[in-house]
């Protein structure tokens, strides 16, 4: 196996990480995503809906496209390994929806537990920054938010010392609380309260492992990172020129962000950000740079699921990793190669 591809089927976003075996190890080639949006029709049901199906069956295939583009530059077809997460799983015909995904791109859909999506993550975050898993004196929770569950592993740094997956995704939270922007306090009161309550095992495993490091896995805290660097960013660049930041400037800058693995987020940084969010609309919010489009629906509640979280385990340091399950199964499968 040479080069392969990685499928990683959220809730919200279809994730294709393109890897290569090299004679240097493991190397991560390109990431692309495409809007599923399979919870958008609704969950609550326990059923996917009809035009999930198409939606998801049409990001799919872009991503099937892609992969095609490397096999014939390769002259053979990649293998592709997809790994589908908590919609699926959870869903009465998660099965239904993945043969149909079988039948419109040819690729095998593999529903996982939660055990290995958190396995997956896990593997993938710890690579995202060596030095703060190094250590194995400080135990570190990682957080990973998805459309439809958000998982928690509490590590050392080299052992899985607790993992516990929660259906609080922010597709399923925005179905369950659904409000006109700003968030009026009254649904921030009742979304708090039913994510401290759903989340009593964390507070357990916390009181138990004392984590120290909260790393934030890719998703919604990618978006965090973004948005507080391209901010700095802009602000600076107004008052050092007296003018916004260009396009091609933010985009410059975007793309240096991006290509770093993992970034330290000051508490001050995520508090002046989560009142930002808290305050805004829809409209504000696609304005504010380093905003996307994909997760501007609902950045909102992985804000308001965040900082109960980094209150409530009173951490001392916040990281966020682009890596997370596409890269923790790329590396599964290379390890199970050698």
């Amino acid at each position: 196996m040479n080069k392969f591809a990685v499928l990683d089927l959220g809730t919200n976003v279809f994730n294709l990480l393109i890897a290569e075996n090299s004679s240097e190890g493991l190397r991560f080639i390109e990431v692309v995503k495409e809007p599923s949006m399979i919870g958008a029709a609704g969950l609550a049901d326990g059923n996917i809906k009809p035009v999930a199906f198409e939606r998801a069956a049409s990001a799919l295939k872009k991503l099937r496209n892609r992969i095609d583009e490397y096999s014939m530059a390769e002259g053979t077809r990649l293998p592709v390994f997809a790994f589908a997460t908590s919609a699926f799983r959870d869903a009465t015909n998660g099965k239904e929806l993945a043969e149909h995904l079988k039948a419109e791109t040819d690729i095998t859909v593999n529903i996982i537990g939660g055990d290995d999506e958190a396995r997956f993550v896990f593997e993938g975050v710890r690579l995202s920054n060596p030095l703060v898993f190094k250590d194995l004196s400080v135990n570190k929770l990682i957080m990973d938010i998805g459309g439809g569950s958000v998982e928690f592993i509490i590590t050392d740094g080299e052992n899985i010392l607790w993992e516990m997956s929660f259906p609080l995704g922010v597709a399923r939270l925005r179905e369950k609380f659904e409000y006109t922007d700003p968030i009026p306090d009254n649904i921030l009161a009742d979304v708090s309260t039913y994510i401290m309550l759903e989340l009593r095992p964390l507070w357990d495993a916390i009181e138990e492992y004392s984590p120290r490091i909260l790393v934030g896995s890719s998703g919604s805290f990618d978006t965090f990172r973004d948005m507080i660097n391209l901010d700095k960013f802009s602000c600076a660049i107004n008052e050092k020129e007296g003018m916004d930041a260009t396009e091609d400037e933010i985009d410059t800058f975007r793309s240096k962000l991006r290509k770093r693995t993992s970034a330290n987020i000051s508490f001050s940084d995520f508090e002046a950000l989560y009142s930002k969010l808290l305050k805004s609309t829809s409209a504000e919010r696609m304005l504010m740079p380093g905003m996307s489009k994909v997760r501007e629906r609902f950045i909102v509640l992985g804000a308001v699921i965040s900082k109960i979280v980094i209150k409530k385990s009173a951490v001392e340091e916040i990281w966020q990793s682009t890596y997370s399950l596409r890269e923790g199964a790329a590396t599964v499968l290379y390890k199970s190669a050698e």
